[in-house]
């Protein structure tokens, strides 16, 4: 009967079944079960070593002169220290605070795990990805009648399911360690269910960079996860070191808080009554708001907030997902999935940025660079959308040359430049920052900004002229005949971005700020600048947007030209 259900369960996912089969072994099952016992009971005996001598004797024995202080400890307080006096009680016993104890062992084996699962599972998922794609089997897996969705969800639970069952094993004493702290079971669930939809994010984005950087040649894992454990190690300390620079204020910088497993943590912490300043607190939590609303007041709301977060970047992942999985030459998005996805990130992003704290002293200036952080994170979009949605050379030859046999091809050329799959992606990342402009522009004349609104309207206008640029140059790059096309473009934007501002600072600026007027995020610079080089800026920009587009636009033309035109051409020169 077990055996049916079992193949019952293998038949809805062959492929869970096939990374099963071969990672299921006595074996691996037995070092990972080892290894797990051997960390938990490493932790529980170093979390023992930390309470204080528990009788009398062994107190006056280890302190003959003074009670010694502790922080499981009961007694009085020392007012200048968290720890407090050991006194033992008329039994020669110490009262112990043992709540505090398995809070702390909670927290511990909660941010052990967050960053284990992460991180290693983000390491397998793109090391295994990779190694299909080098062998070849990834092919055959793509042939098969199964879904992408399918394939991959498989992909998701199979690859890391020895590591699942590592930190699974470590789950009755972490459910104990919650119920003796005094954490409500309900808002315990609620923590590992946002733990789960947060590790289907990380490793759902692991397999969109396995599937698109195949040209690194299995240093993606390493890149991919070393980048995880760097973002992971930083909110694990701002939690758990109780930071308070976020307490001033809201900005750009708190969306990245939904990002982070542990967000949830604050609220189990608050549930149990305990004064727990060595963590970030929900009342700190609560001055990060979004649109003036503070949504982290209260758990439901902070939950679901940090749910729909999620929810949203795990549909364009899997959007992008699907379409590159069976289709390695397609972009990750189409032109009009990424017109939404700019969209609904800008406005999520938005919400961080217009409110601060009364009590700056400069609002309008803590505004201004509230915004400089947001426009810098949509250039990081802009970049990202100008990866995904230019087209490479031989597609872009077939629709210069086959386009014209389209019925009606002459009227829907506009329409074939918006929507289209194969055409250049020039106009479709000017539409992208028509839209982003048009969400964050109402917030620009309606913030109290005063005397910077002008230095925030002139920097994103000199921003979205210098993304135009980046993306006429990255896509006459991938147009070229050069075998090395996506590292051109790349390095042809690099230095647009980073050197180009570099050379002017050292060579002709001599470390005047407003040299980053030339930089991505002009908006650092545009204050310091004069007039006259805001208009050098703007003018040189547009020079290079007229000249870049002029050659891609000659290129295009020429590739259109059909065979027979090419050669008649040619034996015309030659006669002549």
């Amino acid at each position: 009967m077990l055996s049916q259900w079992i193949d019952r369960l293998w038949e809805l996912n062959p492929q869970l079944f096939r990374e099963a089969k071969g990672r299921l072994i006595q074996r691996n099952i037995t070092i990972a079960t080892i290894s797990s016992l051997l960390g938990q009971g490493l932790v529980y005996l170093l979390f023992r070593s930390f309470l204080p001598p528990l009788s009398l004797e062994k107190v006056v024995s280890s302190f003959p002169y003074s009670y010694p202080e502790n922080k499981y400890c009961l007694g009085a307080s020392p007012e200048t220290d968290i720890y407090t006096i050991c006194i033992p009680d008329a039994l020669g016993n110490v009262p112990i605070n043992w709540q505090l104890w398995w809070l702390d062992l909670f927290m511990a084996i909660s941010l052990i795990s967050i960053i284990v699962l992460v991180v290693v599972g983000v390491y397998l998922l793109i090391a295994d990805l990779s190694k299909e794609e080098q062998r070849g089997t990834l092919g055959f897996i793509r042939l098969s009648p199964q879904s992408a969705s399918s394939i991959l969800i498989g992909k998701i639970l199979g690859v890391p399911i020895l590591l699942y069952w590592f930190v699974g094993l470590a789950i009755p004493l972490h459910f104990s360690a919650a119920l003796q702290a005094g954490i409500p079971v309900s808002l315990l669930l609620a923590f590992y269910g946002v733990l789960g939809i947060s590790y289907s994010f990380f490793y759902s984005a692991s397999l969109l960079l396995a599937l698109v950087s195949k040209g690194l040649r299995g240093f993606q894992a390493w890149l991919g996860s070393g980048a995880v454990l760097l973002f992971m190690t930083i909110l694990s300390q701002f939690f758990a070191d109780g930071y308070r620079f976020m307490s001033y204020g809201s900005t750009p910088f708190g969306w990245l808080l939904l990002l982070y497993p542990g967000s949830v943590l604050p609220y189990l912490v608050e549930a149990t009554g305990l004064d727990y300043s060595n963590f970030l607190g929900v009342e700190e939590l609560a001055n990060i708001s979004w649109f003036g609303q503070s949504l982290w007041l209260n758990a439901v709301g902070g939950i679901l907030f940090i749910v729909a977060n999620f929810a949203l970047l795990n549909h364009w992942i899997w959007a992008g997902l699907k379409r590159r999985f069976h289709n390695n030459s397609t972009g990750v998005w189409s032109k009009s999935q990424s017109y939404w996805l700019s969209g609904s990130l800008t406005l999520v992003v938005l919400g961080f940025v217009s409110q601060v704290n009364q009590r700056d002293s400069n609002v309008e200036a803590v505004l201004m660079a509230n915004f400089g952080l947001l426009l810098g994170f949509e250039l990081l979009l802009m970049l990202v959308l100008i990866a995904a949605l230019s087209p490479h050379r031989q597609t872009l030859q077939d629709w210069a040359r086959y386009r014209h046999q389209e019925k009606g091809y002459a009227r829907s050329l506009i329409k074939d430049l918006i929507w289209g799959e194969k055409s250049p992606a020039v106009i479709a990342i000017a539409l992208n920052l028509i839209i982003t402009s048009a969400i964050i522009l109402p917030f620009v004349f309606l913030a109290p900004l005063e005397s910077y609104r002008f230095v925030v309207l002139g920097g994103m206008l000199i921003q979205a002229t210098s993304v135009m640029l980046y993306a006429i140059v990255a896509q006459l790059c991938l147009f070229s005949k050069s075998p090395k096309r996506v590292v051109l473009a790349a390095g042809s934007v690099a230095s647009l971005i980073l050197i180009l501002p570099f050379f002017l600072f050292v060579v002709f600026f001599e470390g005047d700020s407003a040299v980053m007027i030339f930089s991505p995020i002009p908006l650092l610079g545009i204050e310091a600048a004069s007039s006259n080089l805001i208009l050098l800026s703007l003018l040189g920009q547009w020079s290079g947007l007229i000249l870049f587009g002029r050659q891609l636009q000659l290129q295009l033309q020429k590739a259109g030209e059909s065979s027979s035109k090419q050669l008649m051409t040619r034996g015309k020169a030659l006669s002549s």
